[in-house]
């Protein structure tokens, strides 16, 4: 779909369509408790006057608009609260809409990477955002391009929580931040639960009972266990052993790193660890241990990196 910059006549149009769509948001203040905030939706097109500033429409073939967008290239214009005024060679965006029928057709997203391909046209290093609880939709979008939450960023709108996004520009679109979840076919599932859940310590999140599927939270991350008898599992053929592994190993990054207490928990639970030593991960070497799980798995844990 075309994305351009706003023209006069587009104006009022998009100022009614932001004010609409905000005011439909579920828990996001009203008109009446926040007039202000919707005369400034209302005269959007003012922000064409803004110095770096451009407003952005996403329009369709036939010339309607589908949402918008306004684009800070000078944070020192960008008008929010909190401290997002000061942030040197960034760009940033706001007021960020799409119109209700078209909502999940893919407009935002293609206003957000408008928005951050003009940053990166500029020489700008950094890209920062804000969203509330309000707009779940925008905020998923915006981390699964790669914004990471911004804590220093955040402020208060009246009694409204806005809270802050940050995106690095020479990283590209997105980061890879982590390991999101790792799959396991599993013959045993009771004795793979306890194992996870009882002796490592995870929570037992979603159960998909019809795709034989058990999802186990650490931290940020999932373990998925699928039973070999379910509509996943039966995909992967032979049942995992010393002729059929799925996978070499994984690793767990733990917090606090206590060799003793550890190999001593472990035993307490029939697991013997292997001896510790250095070696290389994500964010550099430190202490790690291997051990298996009831099935054989070769599971990694592993401590802060080394000073």
């Amino acid at each position: 779909m075309p994305i351009r910059d706003i023209q006069p006549h587009e104006h009022q149009a998009l100022g009614e369509l932001l004010a609409q769509v905000y005011a439909q948001l579920e828990g996001f203040p009203t008109p009446q408790q926040q007039p202000a905030y919707y005369d400034m939706l209302r005269r959007v097109g003012r922000f064409t006057e803004t110095p770096g500033a451009r407003v952005l429409v996403a329009v369709d073939d036939d010339g309607t608009l589908l949402g918008g967008v306004v684009y800070f290239g000078d944070m020192a214009h960008y008008g929010s609260g909190g401290s997002a005024t000061a942030e040197r060679h960034t760009s940033g965006m706001r007021l960020l809409g799409v119109a209700p029928q078209r909502r999940g057709a893919g407009v935002g997203r293609a206003l957000t990477l408008a928005c951050l391909d003009a940053a990166r046209a500029s020489g700008n290093t950094g890209f920062v955002l804000h969203t509330t609880q309000a707009m779940r939709k925008a905020w998923q979008l915006y981390e699964g391009l790669g914004f990471s939450r911004a804590e220093d960023l955040d402020f208060m709108q009246g009694e409204l929580p806005v809270f802050g996004f940050r995106l690095p520009l020479g990283s590209g679109v997105f980061r890879v931040r982590q390991i999101d979840h790792l799959v396991l076919r599993v013959r045993d599932l009771p004795a793979m639960l306890r194992f996870y859940t009882g002796v490592l310590g995870g929570a037992l999140e979603r159960v998909q009972d019809h795709l034989g599927l058990y999802q186990v939270r650490f931290g940020t991350s999932l373990i998925d266990l699928v039973t070999l008898d379910g509509p996943l599992g039966r995909q992967g053929g032979a049942a995992p052993g010393a002729q059929g592994r799925n996978l070499d190993h994984f690793c767990l990054r733990v917090e606090t790193f206590e060799p003793e207490a550890m190999a001593s928990w472990l035993r307490t639970h029939g697991v013997e660890p292997g001896p510790v030593k250095p070696r290389y991960g994500a964010d550099g070497e430190g202490p790690s241990l291997y051990l298996n799980d009831p099935e054989g798995n070769t599971v990694e844990l592993k401590g802060p990196p080394l000073p």
